[in-house]
């Protein structure tokens, strides 16, 4: 049987838990996370979450991992798109 992820939705123990408090717990996370100086934030907020997923919504963890592959190749293509153009700024030849 193949499971799509409206399927893992509606079997997680997560699904009783009030829609507005996951709400609220998320934007307040991506709020401290996207407002926070030091990149410690940010990384301490992903964990929690990462961990709540899979613990608590007993979410297998080979799933998770590959639903991150997605914004990691954004993130890993934003990263080199950057140091090209910080390579370039610093005086470096294309041609």
């Amino acid at each position: 049987m193949t499971n799509i992820l409206d399927d893992y939705a509606l079997m997680s123990p997560l699904r009783h838990i009030n829609n507005w408090l996951k709400l609220a717990i998320v934007f307040f996370g991506l709020l401290v996370g996207v407002s926070s100086t030091s990149p410690i934030t940010p990384l301490f907020i992903a964990l929690c979450m990462s961990f709540t997923t899979v613990a608590l919504g007993r979410a297998s963890l080979k799933l998770y991992l590959k639903l991150l592959l997605a914004p990691l190749g954004f993130a890993l293509t934003g990263v080199i798109i950057i140091a090209f153009f910080l390579w370039i700024g610093a005086g470096a030849s294309v041609f």
